[in-house]
């Protein structure tokens, strides 16, 4: 299950299908109990399970009318958990290794994730409305984040198996959504259960033998995520800017330059959205080909392809602030100049050009400055906008 990215229509048809579906659910539950998995555990895991998810799921739904919803998600979190068993093998011959059994079943915070994924799609579901984690957060099931990302596949499985008809596109892009949120900002947060996985290190390098492990899964996607993000704003810009289309390398050089900061300082996503730190790696690379382009329009090139984004994930200008206020580092100019670009500078400057060599004369090039790599005030831009036209003069003389 891929980090999802593309655009979900959550309309009124949408939420009509999957409140039909739930109903279809809640039927099933009725018909299937879930004596395969119990069948798996001693009788003692079993009734700790049991306990856990019925407590869970009653501090969820306790409001009136929230018979179902209890029952839906209990009967979504056995199957998924039986999934999990069989390790997304439904039709597995053989019983699962006892040693893992024994893992999951020891294991409150892969239960409590599992339980908080079955429980947001069902309250989807249910009221239509995209409030993750808003529940999990209530359910103070927010140290297991990380496991709801790493077991929603399982979700998924599950979901399109429980009923005859199939899963409506929209819940099934609801699930999409929540690893989407985890990937973009929510695991990036203060308090996320990720600090406790990278422990005191900024280098991903230290777990590149942890890829098929839960960080090591979940910072492969967040990386692949922004290296698309990335790849799509660069192309957007380049369509747009003849200044960056003759650079040939210019969006393989944003994705460098993702893929840089992903290894070498990953820190500088903590406590911001991934989209801008996307946004402050293209337009660094903007200003490594010597190209002038304003970080706004960098900023709607990102927002263009990043569904679902905060209205104030991306923003350009602000009052002055104290540089270490959280407010002032969602500027973007500012985060770019004043965080991302002195961790980022040696990458940046790292075979630099002065421009498209093959087309412009040696003695063209001299004429044009290169500016410094920090964000340009909207003087400089004038000032590199004039230049430019001065030198495309003289070019035909």
């Amino acid at each position: 299950m891929a980090v999802q990215a593309d655009v979900i229509a959550f309309d009124e048809a949408g939420s009509s299908a999957a409140l039909g579906w739930l109903q279809q659910l809640h039927a099933q539950a009725a018909r299937d109990p879930p004596k395969e998995l119990f069948s798996l555990f001693t009788s003692s895991a079993t009734v700790l399970i049991v306990n856990q998810a019925k407590l869970f799921c009653h501090g969820a739904f306790s409001t009136e009318g929230g018979t179902t919803c209890i029952t839906c998600t209990i009967y979504l979190y056995y199957r998924s958990l039986h999934l999990l068993l069989l390790k997304g093998d439904a039709g597995a011959a053989e019983k699962p290794d006892a040693e893992f059994i024994d893992e999951v079943a020891s294991s409150t915070s892969h239960q409590m994730g599992l339980l908080a994924a079955c429980a947001e799609l069902v309250q989807f579901a249910a009221t239509g409305k995209r409030s993750f984690p808003a529940l999990t957060a209530r359910l103070q099931a927010m140290d297991s984040l990380m496991d709801l990302w790493h077991l929603l596949p399982y979700l998924q499985q599950a979901a399109t198996q429980v009923t005859e008809a199939p899963l409506p596109p929209v819940a099934d892009a609801y699930m999409g959504y929540m690893r989407l949120r985890i990937a973009e900002e929510l695991a990036w947060m203060k308090g996320s259960p990720l600090y406790a996985l990278l422990g005191a290190s900024d280098s991903v390098a230290e777990h590149a033998s942890l890829h098929d492990s839960l960080l090591g899964g979940f910072l492969l996607a967040a990386s692949q995520l922004a290296m698309t993000r990335a790849q799509t704003a660069a192309n957007a810009l380049a369509d747009r800017i003849e200044e960056l289309a003759i650079h040939a390398t210019f969006v393989q050089d944003c994705i460098s330059t993702v893929e840089a900061m992903m290894r070498e300082h990953l820190d500088l996503l903590f406590e911001q959205h991934l989209s801008r730190l996307v946004a402050c790696c293209v337009y660094g690379t903007t200003r490594k080909h010597n190209v002038v382009v304003s970080i706004k329009r960098v900023n709607q090139a990102v927002a263009s392809v990043s569904p679902h984004l905060p209205p104030d994930a991306l923003q350009s200008d602000s009052s002055g602030a104290a540089l270490h206020d959280s407010k002032h580092l969602r500027n973007v100019r500012r985060l770019y100049n004043d965080r991302f670009l002195p961790r980022m500078r040696q990458h940046l400057q790292a075979n630099v050009q002065s421009g498209p060599s093959s087309s412009q004369k040696p003695e063209v090039l001299k004429k044009v400055s290169r500016l410094p790599l920090h964000s340009l005030s909207a003087k400089d831009i004038n000032i590199r906008r004039q230049e430019n036209a001065s030198t495309k003069a003289s070019a035909f003389r």
